[in-house]
This record gives C-alpha cells, sequence and structure tokens, in this order.
C-alpha cells in the first residue's frame, strides 16, 4: 500500500495524468476495482473522458469505477451493511429541522421570534452540517457555549446548541444524515473485502472535510494504492495561505496520515515540468519506496519531473501558448511579471454597456469561432461568476439563433410548473381561493382544460370579483354596472347562456378542488394531507398531463426541458413520502404544511444531464470543468461579481468564529478560507483555455445602476502591456475610428447609422463591406428595411369605413375622440375593441351613478310641486337615501349593492351628492334661473327625446348628432327666456377656445345648439355654458383661530366662491344678473358664475365669457367642425395622430397605446400639436381664425 500525489497547476493535465495511471493499473490482471473518486458534480465529465479513452485505451477485466464519497458509501453499505436506519436528504433534513425548532421554541432566546420561517431553517441546517462535517457533537457545541465570553455569542450557541440537540433526538435510531453516514463509513470501510487491495484515485477535489480525511484515512490502510491529483505549486506546497492554501492544506494533511499510520509514500508525480529542470526525471513505476516516512522537509526530494513514464511522453498542454502559460503563472501573484514578448495576445477585454451587448458580441464571437475557425461547440465555453443574471439571457439570446448551449446549473424544482401548481392548490386553501391562487393553478398548463375556457371564466371573475365561498356557489347573474335594469329578453337569454357555459367550466375545476377543500377542513395529521394531496393530482390526471408534455417537448426536440419535467413527478411523491415518515402523525394546518413543503422543497435541485455531446457548456466558473475548452469567455468581471465579495450570512459569523478559534475551537471554514477560495476562483478561471480567452464586463446592471471593472482588469493590463480594453460603448458615431474597431463592433456601429448610408460615401463603404460578408448579410438586409419602417395604421377604404360606422349617428363626445386621435376612434368606435372588465367601481362609474341619482332627485321635486328655493337640508338627504335604495333593488346585482366595501363607496357618493345639491340650491337662490330639465335627450328615438342636430355631408348623406344633456336652466327677463346648459363633471374642468377650434371641446356648445334651435321661434337666447364639479372643493382654512372666528355664513360663501359654474356667459350685464342678483358694479366677484364687474359697469380682464355675437360665431363654428370631423371619420382617416396641447397628450390614459405603438421618434409618428391663442380671457384671434374658417366654407 501506498500513497502518491500528481501535482500540477491549472495548465498541468492532471485528471489526463491520472487516467494514465489508472489504465495502466486497469490493463494488469488483477480482480480488485479500480475506484476513480471525484466530486459528484465531476461524475459525469469523468464518465464521459472514460468513455471517450475506451476508444484506445483498454479496461479488459472492467475494473474501473467512478464514484463520488456518496456512491462510495452506498456501495460499502450494500455488501457490508450497516446502516439500520434510514438515510435521509438534505430536503427531508430541513423538515426535521422545523420540527426540532419547534419543540425548544419556548426556550430559544436569540432564534425566538423566527420560529419556522424558511430562512432560519436553511441558516440553522448548514450551521449543523458544519458542525457534523467539523466532528462536533451536540456536547462539543455546548462546552463551546459555556466558553464563550461574549453574551450575545453565548445566547447564539446556546439557541443552536438546543436545535441541534432536539434534531438529534428526532433522527435517534431512526435515520442517518449525510454526515453521520460518512462517519459509518469510514468505521465500515475495513470490513468490505472488495475495498482491500483496490486501487483509489482521487481527483478534482480541493479539500476535504474532517469526516472525508477519516474515510481517506481508512482507505488508505487497506487500498492498494492511493493517487491524489492537486493543483499547487512546488514552492508553496508547505504554505497554509494564498491561491493554493486548501490543496496545500489537503496535501499536508494527508502526509500526516501518511506519518500517523506509518503509509508508504509513492514518489509524486511533478507535472509542473517547466518549473523544475534539476529533479530526478526517473520514477520507478509504480514501485512503493519501502519504509520512506514523509516529513516537510524532505518532501520536495521525492517530487520527480514526468517527461518519461513506461516511455510514454506526458504532454502537460499546449505549451505553444505563451502568453497564455505567463498569465496562469503570474495571475495569482501579488508582483506578476510582466509579459515582454512581441506576440498577438489570445487574451482580450471588452468592454459594454449593459448585459444584453455583452452576450450578444459573445454569440456572434462563437458563430465566428465555429464557421470560420473551425471551432466546435464542445470546446467552447461561457463561465460567469453571476450566473443568476446571465443564465437566462444567455439562455435566450443562444436559442434565437440557434446555437447549441448546454446550461450547467441546477435548477431549482420549485420554478417548475408542476411544484408551482402542487403550491397553488394549497394557497388556494390558504388564501381563501384568490384570483392569483386559482389561476396560477389553471394557467400552469397541467390542468385539462381548453385555454379559450380558460380565458373565458378569468374574464369573468375579474369582472365580478370571484373569490372565497363564492367560487363554490352556482353563478346566476354578473355584476351590472347599469344603474337600469337590463330588460332586453334577447340580450338576457344570451348572458344566461354564457353563464352556463362558464358554470360548467367552474364546476370542471371547482368540482375535484371542493373535494379536497372538504376533506383539509380543521387540522389533519400531515399523512392525511399527503394521502389527500395524492389523491387529489391522480383525480385530475396529473401523471398523465405530465407525460404529455414530456413528449411534446421531445417532438421538438427540446431534451432539456423533457429531462427537468421527467424528474419532477418522483420529486412529489418522494417528498410526499418524506413528510408521512417524518411527521405523519403530527397533526397541523394547512400554513404549516405549506411552510414544510417549501422548507422542502427549496432544498431540492433537478440535475440536466447533457442531451447532446457537441454544445457550448455555459456554467459557472466553481463548478466549470471542461478540459477541451480552446475559447474561453468570462463575462461580468464587475467590482465585488468577480472575484466575489465574500459574504458572511452563516448563523455564526467569522467574527465569532475567530473568538472561538482562540479558545481552541478550530472550524474548517472561515473568512480567510473564503478569501482564498475566491483567488482560487480567479486562478482556475484565468488558467483554464487552451487558446482564446475572452474576458468581458458591462458598465451597466440591468436596473441601469452603474458598474465598474474588476481590479482583476487593471491587473491584466499590468501583465500584458500591449493588452487594451475595447469599449464597445460609443457615444458619438463618426466613420474615423472604425479601422481600429472590431468587426462585431463596427456592424453594431453601421446599424446604429443605417440612416447614413445613402447620403455618406464612408457608410456606403462599410455597408457593402458587410453586404458581401455572408455571416452578416441576412442582419444587414433586416436592419436596412427596417430603417424605412413606417409606424401607420393605413387608411380605410370609404366602402369600409361607411360599412364599420354605419350608424350615421353620432354622440358630440365620439367626435371629440375622434379629434384627440383617430386611431383611437377606430379601435374604440370601428373595431369595438375594449378592455377587460374589471371588478373595480371607476369614476365614469360613479359618473353614471350620480347623473343617475340628479336626474330621479330633479323628478322627485317636479313630482312633489315643490320650488328648488324651498328645498331643505333634511329633504335632500332623505331624497337621496331613498333614489340610491331604489337603484339597488331595480338593479339586484349593481356593482354597488355586491359588497360592504362598494356600499360604503356609495354612503361617499351619497354624502358627496348632498353637498353638491346643496351648493346648487344655493346657487339657483342666488339668481332667477329654475332648473328646468335634466337629461335631456336630443337626437335618440324615445319619445322623449328632442330633435337632433342634422350635418349635411358633401356624399349628399347626413349624420345626426345625439347627446344627453345633463341640467338645463331656464330664466325669463322682460318677456325673454333664456337658457343655461350645465354638464356635470367629477373634476374641475373649464371652456377653452383653443381646444374648441381644434374639435377637443364641442359638446356644450353643440348642447346649447340642441336647445335654442328648437326653441328659435319661442325666441330661447343662451346665456351660459358650464360644467359643474360634483366633487367640491373643500376650503382651506389656515389655522385654528380662523376657524374659530368663521361663522356658518362665511363658510356658505366660502364654498359658492371656490365652486363656481365654470365655463363661459353671455357678457351682457342683464343677462349675468340672472345668475346672480346681487352682482353690483363695486368690483366684487359673482358667487355664482365666474364674473367681476368693473365699477363702471363693464366686465373684469378675468371675466369667463362671450358676447352674444362672438358666441353665434363660436355656435357656427362648431356645427361647421362637427360636418368637418365626420367627413374625415368617413373618408377612412384612422391616423396614428394624438393631439398633444401643452404637456397633455391623450396616450397618457388610452387604453390602445400597446397596439398603435406610438413613438414620436419613429417615422411616421407625430402629434397633432395644439397652438395656444387664447391668453387671458382675450379671444380675439382665435375668434378670427373661426370666422375666417366659416368664410372658407361658405
Amino acid at each position: 500500500m501506498g500513497i502518491g500525489f500528481v501535482i500540477g497547476r491549472m495548465d498541468c493535465n492532471k485528471t489526463d495524468k491520472l487516467l494514465d495511471l489508472c489504465f495502466e493499473e486497469a490493463e494488469k490482471f488483477d480482480e480488485k476495482p479500480i475506484y476513480y473518486l471525484v466530486p459528484e458534480k465531476y461524475t459525469y465529465e469523468i464518465e464521459k473522458k472514460l468513455s471517450d479513452r475506451l476508444l484506445y485505451n483498454k479496461d479488459p477485466y472492467f475494473r474501473i469505477r467512478v464514484v463520488s464519497f456518496s456512491t462510495l458509501g452506498n456501495i460499502v453499505f450494500t455488501k457490508a451493511g450497516g446502516l439500520k436506519e434510514k438515510k435521509i436528504s438534505k430536503s427531508a433534513r430541513s423538515m426535521i429541522v422545523c420540527r426540532a425548532v419547534d419543540s425548544v421554541a419556548s426556550e430559544l432566546k436569540t432564534f425566538k421570534t423566527s420560529k419556522t420561517g424558511i430562512g432560519i431553517v436553511g441558516k440553522l441546517l448548514d450551521m449543523i452540517i458544519e458542525l457534523k462535517q467539523n466532528n462536533m457533537t451536540v456536547q462539543d457545541l455546548q462546552a463551546m457555549t459555556r466558553k464563550a465570553d461574549d453574551e450575545a455569542l453565548k445566547c447564539k450557541l446556546s439557541d443552536i446548541s438546543k436545535v441541534y440537540e432536539a434534531y438529534e433526538n428526532l433522527i435517534e435510531n431512526k435515520y442517518f444524515d449525510t454526515e453521520d453516514v460518512y462517519g459509518v463509513l469510514a468505521r465500515k470501510i475495513s470490513q468490505l473485502e472488495e475495498l482491500s487491495g483496490a486501487t483509489i484515485f482521487v481527483d478534482e477535489y480541493t479539500g476535504f472535510t474532517p469526516l472525508q480525511y477519516d474515510i481517506i484515512e481508512n482507505l488508505a490502510k487497506i487500498s492498494k494504492n492511493m493517487y491524489f491529483s492537486l493543483t499547487t505549486d512546488l514552492k508553496r506546497l508547505s504554505s497554509k495561505n494564498g491561491v493554493f492554501s486548501k490543496t496545500n492544506i489537503s496535501y499536508l494533511k494527508i502526509n500526516e496520515i501518511c506519518r500517523r499510520n506509518k503509509i508508504p509514500r509513492l514518489k509524486d508525480i511533478n507535472l509542473n515540468c517547466l518549473e523544475n529542470k534539476n529533479i530526478d526525471d526517473k520514477i520507478i513505476d509504480n514501485k512503493i519506496i519501502e519504509n520512506e516516512i514523509v516529513n516537510n522537509k524532505t518532501l520536495n526530494n521525492r517530487i520527480v519531473n514526468s517527461k518519461t513514464l513506461n516511455n510514454r511522453t506526458v504532454n502537460s498542454k499546449n505549451v505553444d501558448n505563451n502568453a497564455l502559460l505567463h498569465l496562469e503563472k503570474n495571475i495569482s501573484e501579488f508582483r506578476p511579471r510582466v509579459f515582454c514578448e512581441k506576440c498577438d495576445l489570445p487574451i482580450r477585454i471588452d468592454e459594454f454597456g449593459n448585459y444584453y451587448d455583452e452576450v450578444d458580441f459573445v454569440l456572434n464571437e462563437v458563430e465566428r469561432l465555429v464557421k470560420k475557425k473551425g471551432f466546435r461547440y464542445n470546446e467552447i465555453t461561457i463561465c460567469s461568476r453571476n450566473m443568476d443574471t446571465y443564465s437566462h439571457i444567455i439562455k435566450g439570446v443562444f436559442e434565437k439563433s440557434g446555437v447549441n448551449i448546454f446550461l450547467d446549473e441546477k435548477i431549482s424544482a420549485k420554478n417548475n410548473p408542476f411544484i408551482v401548481l402542487i403550491f397553488s392548490i394549497l394557497n388556494m386553501k390558504k388564501e381563501n381561493y384568490s384570483y392569483s391562487s386559482v389561476f396560477q393553478y389553471l394557467k400552469s398548463g397541467l390542468v385539462n382544460i381548453d385555454n379559450d375556457s380558460v380565458h373565458k371564466l378569468e374574464n369573468f371573475v375579474l369582472a365580478n370579483g370571484i373569490k372565497g365561498r363564492k367560487w363554490f356557489d352556482i353563478w346566476k347573474d354578473k355584476v351590472s354596472r347599469n344603474v337600469e335594469a337590463e330588460d332586453d329578453k334577447a340580450a338576457l337569454e344570451k348572458l344566461s347562456e354564457e353563464i352556463n357555459d362558464i358554470n360548467r367550466v367552474r364546476e370542471s375545476v371547482m368540482t375535484p378542488i371542493s373535494n379536497l377543500s372538504e376533506k383539509l377542513k380543521g387540522r389533519n395529521t400531515v399523512a392525511e394531507i399527503c394521502k389527500y394531496l395524492y389523491e387529489f393530482t391522480l383525480e385530475i390526471e396529473l401523471p398523465q398531463a405530465l407525460e404529455k408534455i414530456i413528449a411534446d417537448f421531445e417532438s421538438r426536440e427540446d431534451l432539456y426541458k423533457a429531462k427537468e419535467y421527467a424528474q419532477v413527478w418522483n420529486i412529489f411523491v418522494e417528498m410526499l413520502d418524506e413528510l408521512v415518515e417524518f411527521m405523519g402523525d403530527e397533526k397541523i394546518g394547512i400554513e404549516k404544511f405549506i411552510n414544510l413543503m417549501e422548507s422542502h422543497i427549496s432544498e431540492i435541485e433537478l440535475g440536466i444531464i447533457p442531451p447532446a455531446r457537441d454544445q457550448v457548456l455555459v456554467t459557472s466558473i466553481d463548478r466549470m470543468k471542461n478540459p477541451n475548452t480552446k475559447a474561453l469567455f468570462i463575462l461580468g468581471v464587475n467590482d465585488g461579481i468577480f472575484p466575489s465579495t465574500v459574504s458572511d450570512n452563516a448563523l455564526i459569523s467569522d467574527y465569532d468564529k475567530e473568538k472561538l478559534n482562540k479558545s481552541g475551537v478550530v472550524f474548517d471554514s472561515n473568512f480567510e478560507s473564503k478569501v482564498y477560495d475566491e483567488q482560487f476562483l480567479v486562478y482556475k478561471a484565468m488558467s483554464s483555455s487552451k487558446g482564446l480567452l475572452y474576458i468581458s464586463y458591462p458598465l451597466a446592471s440591468l436596473e441601469g445602476k452603474s458598474l465598474r471593472p474588476s481590479s482583476l482588469i487593471k491587473k491584466l493590463g499590468g501583465i500584458f502591456p500591449t493588452l487594451k480594453v475595447t469599449t464597445h460603448v460609443i457615444d458619438a458615431f463618426n466613420t474615423v475610428n472604425l479601422e481600429a474597431m472590431d468587426k462585431h463592433k463596427m456592424f453594431e456601429l453601421l446599424i446604429r447609422n443605417i440612416k447614413k448610408v445613402e447620403e455618406d460615401n464612408s457608410w456606403k463603404s462599410v455597408f457593402y463591406f458587410f453586404y458581401n460578408d455572408s455571416d452578416y448579410r441576412e442582419k444587414l438586409i433586416k436592419a436596412y428595411r427596417a430603417k424605412n419602417y413606417f409606424n401607420s395604421a393605413g387608411k380605410l377604404s370609404v366602402s369600409m369605413a361607411n360599412e364599420l360606422y354605419n350608424s350615421r349617428s353620432y354622440s358630440v363626445s365620439r367626435l371629440e375622440k375622434y379629434s384627440y386621435c383617430p386611431f383611437s376612434f377606430f379601435m374604440t368606435y370601428g373595431l369595438k375593441a375594449k378592455e377587460r372588465e374589471i371588478y373595480s367601481f371607476s369614476p365614469l362609474d360613479s359618473g353614471t351613478y350620480s347623473h343617475k341619482i340628479l336626474d330621479e332627485f330633479s323628478k322627485n321635486i317636479a313630482k312633489d310641486g315643490l320650488d328648488w328655493r324651498d328645498i331643505s337640508e333634511s329633504y335632500i338627504s332623505n331624497q337621496i337615501g331613498i333614489i340610491s335604495e331604489s337603484i339597488f333593488e331595480r338593479s339586484g346585482n349593481y356593482i354597488l349593492n355586491t359588497s360592504e366595501k362598494y356600499r360604503y363607496f356609495a354612503r361617499g357618493i351619497n354624502s358627496r351628492l348632498e353637498k353638491s345639491i346643496s351648493r346648487m340650491i344655493r346657487q339657483i337662490r342666488e339668481g332667477d334661473f329654475n332648473p328646468n330639465s335634466f337629461e335631456v335627450e336630443f337626437g335618440f328615438l324615445g319619445k322623449n327625446s328632442i330633435p337632433p342636430i342634422v350635418v349635411d355631408l358633401d356624399d349628399g348623406k347626413s349624420i345626426k348628432l345625439r347627446g344627453k344633456i345633463d341640467r338645463v336652466d331656464i330664466a325669463e327677463k322682460d318677456g325673454e327666456r333664456y337658457c343655461s346648459v350645465i354638464d356635470y363633471k367629477s373634476s374641475t374642468r373649464s371652456i377653452d377656445l383653443d381646444r374648441v377650434y381644434n374639435g377637443l371641446q364641442l359638446q356644450l356648445f353643440v348642447y346649447m345648439n340642441a336647445i335654442t334651435g328648437l326653441n328659435k321661434n319661442k325666441k330661447m337666447k343662451p346665456a351660459g355654458l358650464f360644467y359643474s364639479n360634483f366633487n367640491s372643493k373643500i376650503s382651506r382654512i389656515e389655522n385654528h383661530s380662523e376657524y374659530m372666528n368663521l361663522e356658518s355664513k362665511d363658510f356658505v360663501d366660502r364654498d359658492l366662491s371656490e365652486n363656481l359654474l365654470n365655463g363661459l356667459v353671455i357678457k351682457d350685464r342683464d343677462v349675468v344678473k340672472l345668475f346672480d342678483k346681487k352682482l353690483e358694479n363695486n368690483g366684487t366677484k359673482s358667487k355664482v358664475v365666474s364674473v367681476q364687474m368693473t365699477k363702471d359697469g363693464r366686465f373684469n380682464s378675468n371675466s369667463k365669457g362671450l358676447t352674444i355675437d362672438e358666441y353665434e360665431i363660436v355656435d357656427r363654428f362648431v356645427i361647421e367642425k362637427s360636418r368637418e370631423i365626420c367627413e374625415d371619420i368617413y373618408s377612412g382617416n384612422i391616423d396614428i395622430m394624438p393631439a398633444k396641447f401643452s404637456n397633455s397628450v391623450p396616450c397618457d390614459y388610452c387604453e390602445y397605446i400597446s397596439v398603435c405603438r406610438f413613438d414620436d421618434k419613429l417615422k411616421g409618428n407625430r402629434y397633432r400639436y395644439i397652438s395656444k391663442l387664447v391668453s387671458r380671457n382675450q379671444y380675439d384671434d382665435i375668434l378670427a381664425l373661426m370666422t375666417k374658417k366659416l368664410r372658407e366654407e361658405d
């Protein structure tokens, strides 16, 4: 027996050397097995390498087996016995930790409030694992607690020891965890005859835990020979600091095992041949150096150069690349040597604006290397220390290009749709069947319901606020937003049919869920919940659904996804089995059960074996293992990312460990070792390429935060003075430095300047350069076509417009919508597209409800024969309550009557309406106007509707304008009748003649025209056009003293003056006094309208109004503008051209912005700018334009 080492730096093929020795041993006639021991994550790679070697090496007696410590344990326990207890997984251990924490929760101090949250459970489990790996028992931890002199640390250690002890008690005589298995394995090794005389090769380890050293020691005692490969340097074998610290410690500890057990040492094989010319280059072929015990002083005397071994040359690497050799030797040095050779460096550094540009560049380089340089995909590796950020970007970019990649990452099982579905089932119960939990279940793709049915069900649920027990009721009606009950029988029948269809879908969804819900009532044992959950999955045929999805992925050749889904059913069943085994008899609620499952599933990762051999390997630096790498891309070399900032999230911090170390308690892992581990990863990454090395970094994160390059970039520049950073962040576009750019960046720059190709000869030359390159031609043609992209909706034919807009009857608000944006009008009234209804009470719904109450309130006043001026506050309050209740009774499913929340909303609206009506009555009392009618319809078919305004078009057809006027007030003076038109709004609004001129605000003028036009023979004259705000402004009281000094009358006056009728009056003193009888020529402001008289009887400049002549110009213009808009509608214009007035654009609240994709930077997209001509109520300019327009039309 004996132990030997194959020593070499990263540039040496230690694995190949071990395999050489392995196959030499395999060719000998011997029944004893050969074990090739590697970490679990490298077993596939080594097995693949062994498979490749079998093409020209022989294992005639089938002796070689690739194992990890775990699989070696399985071999030993299978043949030698020794594990009566059951081995548990890490995921199962997390459940036991949960249980342990619960059992001692009352005794805990530091973790008292944490209870069994996933985060604290994971940390406690990691702590227990670390303690076990360091051979620390509960008693050791308790002794450690007594020694601690820091009170906070003592409390923390005490809590951990209690949880640790509870954990050990729970698994005692029942289960073994991984660390316990290692302990038993160490003791059982000597009992297995098969291991006695076996040859063991240990590869790819940088260090071992104390338990693993015990296993190694016992293997060394009975094996024929053991060979270890270690990445280190001869000069530093005795050093416990620096980049090779962990491997050096391993070397020293294994030598100590030899010394302690008097195990002979084989001569070490040094693959760092270039540095050790004077060392004896002869070794005895597997001959033991008898009775030679190793000590540190004699180590270097036995390390030999591997120039020859059985007359076979060992090629440690492709040594023709001196730059990469120099980098490997110096990257970890504190004072690296400068590379002075003049040659083309195989190293480049690239700087990018963001992650996506960086990955795009890598894709282009990979394609270039394969197509132009003869590389195979499996000779290219992409790695990063920040794979959480890069993995989805790389996957998306490379999949689109068709380049095969293998993403070597452990996929968290909790993100798989199957597992998400399982949790959504339980969350339904926990969250009272919330929208998110139910539709997370339905949209998993695993429920046997077609997508169309799911979408219809979702629309109904969102529109009707379905949640909780409503899911189990038969749905008979839908929430109504109409204040009047629907009386159209055909519409009601159609609605009933739709609801019946939706009910059938609901029933098919909820029947199995209802069955499960009944079973889960109250507290059940864990075993019962697991049984019910498993039965539920069978009831909805989940296994069959999984098989169908796997087959679908396989048919699409998406083997990666197929393999992922193939694992989840077994994971689910094993999870249930473990829950039953470890906690089956415990009674818990559903929330606790979900927590248990979450802590369990958070520890499970899906491992995927590469589905093809010729793929680009994409991996994290710590998992990277591709000995065939000829081109290595290291991404994300940013400050704090690579090398990574060492974090300290353990329950016992590194600071605490330092304190404990002083008292003789030694932990294998601490801050210093983590720093050295990170340095080793830098060394590993920089030394892993045999040909080309690409180093890159972005300058901005996904959130747009700035990132800095790593200190490595500066260090590389110091080692290679001719190595310059190629920046791909270009601010100024010019052709001056094109020749100095790399080809990819040049192409990127061309695309950004594609519009200059036709006008600039320099860019034209660059264009044709890439056009003649087959790798770029297709992308270039697409970009060239894109430059001429014109974001336009086109134009409808006249016949199509007439067919779409066939009613020939329009409300004024439709014309205004068209003026704001023709495309939005087309979407609303042409295609009749509308947003999905959501169960909510919108401002529009509030307006409809308020209008209805005001309408019925006015009718009740007329019916009761009351005068508006005599209405009392109590009458207002009483009537609004009665009207509100009658609305709820008539339309039983009206939204405001569907929940207590919305009934509260209704009370709030009613309260505001009381104030509004009270103010309206006070305004009426101030003048001679009386409300004449409410909700006055014109242009409708009903018997109460007055005639429409008819607009004649050029094609000989006519358009009827219709509308509903909220309120019409009438006053009489000197035999003349005057009319005031009022429109109710839920926010403050005023009349702007700039908007009127551009067709954005026609409503009030058309309303007045409808009233005065009908009553021309009765000499009805216009007096004013106003908006009235439902939601009054609240008078601001500056301080308590002011509040105490205000009389009730002062509040009323302030309320009136701050909530005027907002609009335009006819500037005639007699007319204005019809609104406010108290208005005098003394500079006072009216309490009703926006008017102020000067002392000489003229209107103040702040008064908002028009003379009767000015009004008639605007009146005529509005009708002509309405005709012009109608002509434009029927011409087929559907331009994406929103009107922009000041900083206001309709796009800000338009539901179709995702359809039109308006962007004023795109060709074909522009605003229709509205010029502001009115200033300080001076209308001369705008009236002149209106007059000019009317003359042109005449």
